[in-house]
């Protein structure tokens, strides 16, 4: 930005040596500084302009809110264990003999929500089996409901024996990944429930065995990592809200004037592609400009609670539904709240899920591709008419001279321009103390005069060359070692060339602004 090299003119009229005087002399130097040419790219980083017509527009996108499975249905790590005994007294085993045969349902604690089937994009069940005889046993184990392609998962082990009082371990991972499961439990009417069925059996080749109640068969299942990609019970009746911050860094840089804008329309767009009932409110959405001025959007749904339909179809047919909120001149303040200037934005909004309760008798259905997504939208040509707006930055500065060493005492800067942008610009310096109070300042002698005033390059693009200085005086260069700061102020307008009154101006697509800056200065020479 221009600005930044502005600064650049300050910074240069320093000069050090180290020579102790003997003799001196005054002398002219002249220097060329910068010589660059800057256009919308460079001036503006945004990938949010595009071009229509030969003049720039802002096609702006930006997401708010972007929820899915994991945000609404997560599986916390969980560990399943069964404690497998004898009901009796004891018994003696023979080879081959099975002498555990136990069906458990085993209850995930997922607070609110009630699951009656999942379906697993990813995960993992670490198995943990302790064998408390004296004898190797198979383990058949077997989880009804949990089905891979319509076979359910059953796994067999050989766990090795215990050694004294040290159960024989042994320990596995199974892959969960694409797994279904069936969580109603036995009677297929209840929720978060895993069935597990476990049986127990020495081997044929194993010696008789006597196992008593005091032998243990522990069997821990954790289940790790897991990623939904389908999920359907009931979510629970819960409010997703924020209240959040979004800058827009040039605003933070504007310290006065005004801008009037071209009509302009707004849209905020609400995504839903999860089977629950829902209704959703912004509760606000206001600006903060550098003056401390606060305006807030008025408009439909804000401060209003309107619903969000459910979707239609399912995993490859899923049809998301929507909600298009638009703001635009004619029934909001949209134009007030922009030409406020604001750099500091807070949007607030709540979601609530389910607000009447369980009314789908656990038929809400989330899909891994599902979404709840809140972003703003706008296309508007890049248009303006500004009125002394003023962009203001600061910048830390040390400058030093030393009065018995060869230093600068006065002079000028000379700022040659070729502007293609429809835009007066007036610069000025201001030069601060550590107290942030003001030494000096310094006004350019001309405007950068506006593209409008001129005429056609060879390439056919209308432009204006302007000259300007910045003259370094005597008392500046006596105060440099108490400058710590240096503001400056880029003050714009948009001229009719007509009228001398300000006009709307778009920003052709071929806008660009030529700086060469050199340094006219007197130099008192020791050697």
């Amino acid at each position: 930005m221009l600005v930044k090299l502005i600064v650049s003119f300050c910074l240069l009229i320093v000069v050090a040596s180290s020579c102790r005087k003997t003799t001196s002399w005054d002398t002219n130097w002249v220097a060329p500084l910068i010589n660059d040419t800057l256009d919308l790219s460079n001036l503006v980083n945004d990938s949010t302009l595009d071009v229509a017509g030969g003049f720039y527009n802002v096609n702006l996108k930006r997401t708010l809110l972007d929820v899915g499975v994991g945000d609404f249905v997560a599986i916390p790590d969980t560990t399943i264990e069964q404690d497998l005994t004898l009901s009796f007294a004891s018994i003696t085993v023979p080879p081959g003999a099975q002498f555990v045969n136990a069906i458990e349902e085993n209850t995930f604690d997922l607070q609110d929500l009630e699951l009656k089937k999942i379906i697993l994009k990813a995960g993992v069940i670490d198995l943990e089996i302790e064998n408390p005889i004296h004898e190797q046993v198979k383990l058949d184990l077997e989880l009804p409901g949990v089905t891979l392609n319509n076979v359910t998962l059953s796994k067999s082990y050989i766990v090795p024996a215990a050694v004294g009082t040290t159960p024989g371990v042994l320990k596995r991972t199974i892959d969960m990944s694409n797994y279904s499961i069936d969580l109603t439990g036995e009677n297929g009417s209840s929720f978060n429930i895993l069935q597990s069925k476990v049986s127990v059996s020495t081997l044929s080749t194993a010696n008789p065995v006597v196992v008593t109640n005091q032998d243990h068969t522990i069997v821990k299942a954790k289940f790790k990592n897991v990623v939904l990609k389908y999920a359907r019970g009931y979510f629970g009746n819960r409010i997703i809200s924020d209240t959040s911050d979004f800058n827009i860094d040039f605003f933070e840089n504007i310290a006065g004037g005004s801008i009037d804008l071209p009509a302009t329309s707004v849209k905020l767009k609400i995504e839903n592609s999860i089977k629950f009932d829902a209704r959703a409110q912004i509760n606000f959405l206001k600006n903060v400009n550098h003056s401390g001025t606060v305006v807030s959007l008025n408009g439909d749904g804000i401060g209003n609670t309107f619903l969000l339909d459910q979707p239609t179809g399912s995993f490859n047919s899923l049809q998301p539904t929507y909600i298009e909120l638009l703001y635009n001149s004619g029934n909001s303040n949209i134009e007030n709240y922009f030409e406020n200037l604001g750099y500091k934005h807070t949007l607030a909004y709540q979601i609530q899920i389910n607000p009447w309760g369980n009314t789908s008798a656990g038929w809400n259905e989330i899909y891994e591709h599902s979404k709840l997504k809140m972003t703003v939208e706008a296309n508007l040509p890049l248009s303006i008419q500004a009125d002394n707006l003023t962009i203001r930055d600061t910048f830390d500065v040390n400058l030093q001279q030393t009065k018995d060493k060869s230093r600068i005492t006065n002079g000028t800067f000379v700022l040659d321009t070729d502007n293609a942008f429809p835009f007066n610009g007036n610069v000025k310096l201001h030069l601060l103390n550590k107290n942030k109070q003001e030494l000096h300042v310094v006004q350019s002698s001309h405007p950068i005069v506006s593209s409008l005033y001129g005429a056609l390059n060879s390439a056919g693009i209308q432009h204006q060359l302007s000259n300007s200085e910045f003259v370094i005086s005597e008392a500046m260069v006596e105060n440099l070692d108490k400058v710590k700061f240096i503001v400056v102020d880029f003050e714009l307008n948009t001229p009719n060339p007509t009228t001398q009154t300000n006009q709307m101006v778009g920003i052709p697509a071929n806008a660009f602004l030529g700086i060469k800056l050199k340094a006219n200065f007197n130099l008192k020479a020791v050697i």
